[in-house]
């Protein structure tokens, strides 16, 4: 939260149970505005986007690191279209994040299983 204020929506989702009958229940969720990621790279379309364990990832693209004001502005000014292919980087938060053992590690909290966040891994 201290990234993006109180621009952030989790829900762990409608418990199925409590809204038998209905056609609509929220599932678990985890949103932020687009500039809480780190880099955005924009790969015109008809070219290779790079491979995401490419060495070359931190030199492409746009940063976030020591000029927010500068890449929120580039964010809000991107028109997403089919063709290009976005490539996304979220690298801040991979320092409390354990993909493998999908858990959370937190200071002083030890590690949570994140399926009490956003549910089973993918």
């Amino acid at each position: 939260k201290s990234a993006v204020g109180n621009h952030i929506y989790h829900s762990v989702g409608d418990n199925p149970a409590d809204f038998q009958g209905s056609a609509e229940i929220e599932l678990p969720t985890f949103v932020m505005p687009m500039w809480a990621f780190d880099q955005f790279i924009v790969t015109p379309a008809g070219e290779e986007p790079p491979d995401l364990d490419d060495e070359c990832i931190p030199d492409l693209g746009s940063k976030r690191v020591n000029r927010v004001a500068e890449f929120r502005k580039e964010l809000d000014n991107l028109v997403f279209e089919v063709g290009p292919t976005y490539t996304l980087c979220f690298w801040g938060i991979s320092q409390w994040l354990d993909k493998l053992n999908w858990q959370v590690r937190l200071p002083m909290l030890g590690r949570l299983d994140m399926n009490q966040f956003c549910g089973s891994p993918p």
